[in-house]
């Protein structure tokens, strides 16, 4: 591993042990959400995560698996449901709230999709256009965040009328 990746999964938080796509793909996912120029954060900061991210990515495919031996990324093995399926998933539609390093991120489940493994994953577009796929454990519980900040809400409108 080069200096510069060091520095690179250093800046991410992620250790120099082999890492791959998905790996830098999540950290990164949340690092960016934490430094965003839209949540007042440094918008030099934000490109920073951006260009660690994208040097990751380069080195983890030049060492990664070729794409003719068959290997697909994560990416590429998640099945999209028929829309008859998705609408039968008692999560599809969901409103989500996930809280992560403090900051809040509402969101909506967009899509259902099936892993190789045969465990569903719920595809979330959160309102600052970032996506993410969680896992029905995270769905319920983002559901219930939805719940009660809504809740919240409605208190604090109710008690300053």
């Amino acid at each position: 591993m080069t200096l510069q990746q060091l520095a690179a999964c250093q800046l991410l938080g992620l250790d120099d042990a082999p890492l791959a796509l998905a790996d830098i793909k999540a950290t990164y996912l949340k690092a960016a959400r934490c430094a965003h120029p839209d949540k007042g954060c440094c918008a030099e900061r934000f490109r920073q995560i951006r260009n660690a991210y994208e040097l990751l990515c380069r080195g983890a495919a030049n060492q990664g698996p070729k794409k003719d031996d068959g290997v697909a990324d994560d990416d590429e093995m998640v099945l999209v449901l028929p829309s008859d399926e998705m609408k039968k998933d008692p999560y599809f539609g969901a409103r989500v709230v996930m809280v992560i390093g403090g900051v809040r991120f509402s969101g909506m489940v967009e899509q259902v999709h099936r892993a190789p493994s045969g465990e569903t994953l719920h595809f979330v577009r959160y309102a600052d256009g970032d996506v993410e796929h969680l896992e029905v454990d995270q769905v319920r519980e983002a559901i219930c965040a939805a719940k009660r900040a809504a809740k919240r809400r409605k208190t604090a409108h109710t008690s300053s009328l």
